[in-house]
């Protein structure tokens, strides 16, 4: 009678295992021969330390064995569940993504065919903060310095963000600013996944400042300092990473990461992922090292305008 209770445990989650093998062998990716032989492993283990003689029960030894089967076998069972849980959220982000896709292309095709509809979407950015110039090639925004004395993760972040280490709080909302940078004609674009470095000629956006006192919009490259340079930022497009949706497994609630985080353009590449923008140069890998440069900006606090351009503005990029 040793340790049955732990043994039927056992033989139930080898059943509920074989059944979640054969229901991800059906509807999802297959799990893996590593995982596969881990849990053959633990399960031989578990089982042969089962069969053992039995001592005596008031053996401590024989407590604590109950209690170490027993932690191992709920170790299994969470391993077993999580595994589950992260096929079954790969396989529903997969489809969302595929709907989401789906949507994109038909409203995209809706609002070619039907100006008035674009006519309608080009409005509620203009409410939403965002001023369109399509002729122009380019779209505004509204926002002010935000930090010009400390350490930058990122270039700009919308309300709520984290706006000390950001050098424009920008008043517009994420999810609206995408919309409004596909409006310009860019796609999502993204780097290689394994050195995560974008081709050369992937093709970027173009990002000016502009506040009361100067003479024309500069490239805000020119407003941040790199300390290992010791110069300002190499001048650069920004790639359009579009943030990512994700899915909690624990509430399979779906979020916008820029809507969720506030990050619009990224600095660093720790945050290329979630925000609109991404810094593509090496130096991106570092986040140690751009801070604002002082020679250029003013105090925090100053009212300034962020244009993003589909192609560089020649007299612009000599301020």
């Amino acid at each position: 009678m040793r340790y049955v209770a732990l043994g039927l445990v056992l033989s139930l989650l080898s059943a509920a295992a074989l059944v979640v093998l054969i229901d991800r062998s059906r509807g999802g990716p297959p799990p893996s021969a590593e995982l596969l032989q881990g849990m053959e492993r633990r399960l031989a283990a578990l089982e042969q330390r089962l069969a053992a003689p039995a001592r005596s029960s008031n053996d401590p030894r024989t407590i604590a064995e109950i209690a170490t089967l027993t932690e191992e076998t709920q170790s299994l069972v969470l391993d077993a569940e999580r595994g589950l849980r992260r096929d079954l959220q790969g396989i529903y982000e997969r489809l969302l993504a595929r709907l989401d896709e789906l949507s994109l292309r038909n409203n995209a095709s809706a609002a070619e065919a039907d100006p008035a509809a674009r006519a309608k979407v080009h409005a509620r950015l203009a409410e939403l903060g965002i001023t369109l110039r399509l002729d122009a090639g380019e779209l505004e925004l509204s926002g002010a310095f935000s930090e010009t004395d400390r350490p930058l993760e990122f270039l700009a972040v919308a309300p709520g963000g984290r706006a000390y280490e950001a050098l424009f709080l920008v008043d517009v909302a994420p999810a609206a600013l995408k919309v409004a940078i596909e409006e310009l004609g860019f796609t999502e674009t993204d780097p290689d996944p394994e050195t995560f470095r974008w081709a050369a000629d992937t093709r970027g956006v173009f990002v000016y400042a502009h506040w009361e006192g100067e003479a024309h919009p500069c490239r805000v490259e020119s407003l941040v300092w790199n300390r290992e340079t010791d110069a300002p930022m190499q001048s650069t497009p920004w790639m359009f990473t579009a943030s990512r949706f994700f899915t909690d497994n624990r509430t399979w609630e779906r979020y916008f990461a820029a809507d969720l985080y506030k990050n619009l353009i990224a600095l660093s590449l720790t945050y290329a992922a979630e925000a609109l923008l991404a810094n593509p140069l090496d130096c991106a890998s570092n986040e140690n090292i751009f801070y604002p440069n002082k020679d250029r900006c003013p105090k925090s606090g100053t009212k300034a305008r962020l244009i993003l351009r589909k192609e560089p503005h020649p007299e612009w990029d000599k301020n």
